[in-house]
């Protein structure tokens, strides 16, 4: 993975592990993500089906996802939602409209709101015109000097109430009487799994234990 992000250019990651759980020395920028999406974006469409899930069943049993742009922003293609106490709710993923094709990366958002909402504003923006380009992506220079910020105190401990108040009035779209951007009704599409235990398995054998 270290080999693959030094490949792509990724100048501000470092991965510590394969699995995403939290480790201080796994770090990662808004630019390199970006890059990595788009890169994956290029070599897979085949998997954007994936993205595209608004929930999975498992066994009849329903997960949901929690990008509410999936089934509430017009030509949503999804990708990946994220979260960690130490970086906040994470996302990125491409909507495409009218032949243009956006990708939207926002880090540290507090509450899934707040995720949502401003990702669609961004995109809502974007394909309006209304963002001026600074460049190519791989133009833009990560900051090495600046230490990343641990957000855990802020969003999981008892500070988080009043750090989530100050975010709300900060981004409030969304919340009771206020706009939002979240304005399209879109049927979810939904995969189905079964496991191998609700399969016809009885004939399958018992694996024999291992000697010791």
């Amino acid at each position: 993975m270290n080999a693959a992000a030094s490949r792509l250019g990724l100048t501000g990651t470092h991965f510590a592990s394969p699995n995403g759980l939290f480790d201080r020395s796994t770090v990662t920028t808004a630019r390199d993500l970006a890059i990595l999406g788009m890169e994956v974006d290029r070599l897979f469409p085949e998997y954007s089906r994936f993205f595209q899930a608004s929930a999975v069943t498992i066994d009849g049993k329903e997960i949901k996802s929690n990008n509410a742009l999936l089934t509430r922003f017009a030509g949503t293609i999804g990708m990946k939602t994220g979260f960690l106490c130490a970086s906040g709710r994470n996302y990125v993923g491409l909507a495409t409209r009218q032949g243009k094709r956006v990708m939207v990366v926002l880090l540290g958002a507090t509450t899934e709101r707040e995720r949502n909402e401003r990702s669609a504003q961004y995109l809502t923006q974007a394909f309006a015109g209304r963002l001026s380009a600074s460049g190519r992506v791989d133009d833009v220079k990560n900051r090495p000097d600046v230490a990343p910020q641990d957000m855990r105190t802020r969003l999981c401990t008892d500070q988080s109430v009043a750090y989530e108040a100050s975010r709300d009035a900060l981004y409030p779209m969304g919340l009771p009487g206020q706009e939002t951007y979240l304005r399209d009704q879109i049927p979810g599409q939904v995969h189905a799994v079964r496991t191998w235990q609700n399969e016809n398995a009885v004939d399958v054998p018992t694996p024999t234990p291992r000697p010791s």
